[in-house]
């Protein structure tokens, strides 16, 4: 089949869990015979524009037709903008012609937490009297803009399970409250697809015996959504380390906060973003602690490395990846997140035991078993 992916920016897969597992499905499809002709982007400024190959389109209707594309795949599955634009711009008349289309729900679809208020004030020392008023203001507005953003979100999960022929979550966990956001009885749709793997090897349990006393953190330095603030105040309360050191891969917009936050604290090195497959090699443990997930790709990758994790129970898709106490923990607040790092930096038998079972399990998540996944929706779709 001929395979089309529609993504809001270019496919650059160092970016991010998104780009980086966009790359893969398309690698593993094309191994697998189909014509998989890569990722069109929509501008973000001017939605009415696309792009193949930083190229711009003059028509996406003739694209597709030309290119004989059977399948698109879009890859923004929590908000209705970017499907609407793809089928206002040609793709519902392509689609009228025969042309499928697979929405892929990169994210865990329960309603994403509130900011909280107390961020809202992070830059108060910086603002003008007249910018504090505004801030204020904006206060008693909140919960009116609340109300619109869950009416926005809910009215794009139906938007998009009714202009999509599947609709793919990542666990059969989220069914429940996919249903409810899109008020619709999502059997007939609805598949589920987990991540594959990032890297094409599963290590050798020998791996186990080069790995340093390195506790490791590999996210963008978002606080809201990756919470590394917390397991700065985890690592605070560990009164010994017991050698471990805590590094912390990657960049973005907190970044500084994050570094003034841990100024003080001993055994925490900064080491900016860069390719973690060497980190994820060396370290022996692992820790995520994000609000909300819709896989944890992080987490898979150390797996395969033989990264023992320790995850914040916030996304019930952790439970598909982690077999609590045998190959990682889940812990369900600070208390039990603590006294899980202490409990593997200071036992080497247990941890490298759980390391073992990290490198079999991870096993589940091969090119080879995914892919047999998409296999299946398009075959369904081929023969609709």
């Amino acid at each position: 089949m001929n395979i089309l992916f529609i993504y809001d920016s270019p496919l650059c897969p160092e970016v991010g869990g998104t780009e980086r597992a966009t790359k893969l499905v398309m690698d593993e499809l094309g191994k697998r015979g189909h014509m998989v002709f890569g990722l069109v982007h929509a501008s973000r400024i001017n939605p009415d524009e696309w792009f193949y190959n930083n190229t711009k389109i003059e028509s996406l209707y003739d694209f597709l037709i030309e290119n004989n594309i059977d399948v698109v795949v879009n890859q923004i599955a929590f908000n209705y903008w970017l499907l609407d634009s793809f089928l206002k711009n040609g793709g519902t008349k392509w689609r009228k012609s025969g042309g499928k289309i697979i929405s892929f729900m990169h994210l865990d679809p329960t309603p994403a937490p509130k900011k909280k208020i107390r961020r809202y004030f992070d830059d108060w020392k910086q603002k003008t009297i007249i910018g504090k008023i505004k801030r204020v203001g904006l206060m008693f507005y909140l919960p009116f803009l609340y109300r619109r953003m869950d009416k926005e979100y809910a009215f794009s999960m139906r938007y998009l399970y009714d202009n999509s022929d599947r609709y793919i979550l990542m666990s059969r966990s989220f069914t429940g409250i996919f249903s409810e956001l899109a008020e619709r009885n999502v059997e007939d749709k609805v598949r589920y697809i987990t991540n594959m793997l990032t890297f094409p090897d599963i290590e050798d349990k020998s791996v186990l015996d080069k790995k340093s006393k390195m506790v490791l953190v590999v996210a963008r330095m978002d606080d809201e959504q990756k919470n590394i603030s917390f397991i700065l105040d985890i690592w605070r309360k560990i009164k010994c380390h017991n050698g471990y050191t805590l590094h912390i891969v990657g960049s973005g917009k907190d970044e500084l906060w994050l570094r003034e936050k841990a100024q003080d604290m001993k055994n925490v090195v900064f080491e900016g973003a860069q390719n973690p497959l060497k980190w994820y090699k060396n370290a022996r443990i692992f820790l995520m602690a994000s609000p909300r997930e819709g896989w944890g790709l992080t987490i898979t990758e150390g797996m395969q490395c033989g990264v023992v994790p320790i995850v914040l129970n916030t996304s019930s898709v952790f439970k598909d990846i982690i077999i609590d106490c045998q190959n990682g923990f889940l812990a369900n607040n600070a208390d039990e997140y603590t006294k899980y790092l202490e409990l593997l930096i200071s036992d080497d038998l247990l941890r490298d035991d759980m390391a073992i079972n990290c490198l079999e399990s991870s096993k589940r998540f091969s090119p080879s078993i995914v892919g047999d996944k998409w296999e299946e929706v398009l075959t369904q779709l081929k023969c609709k």
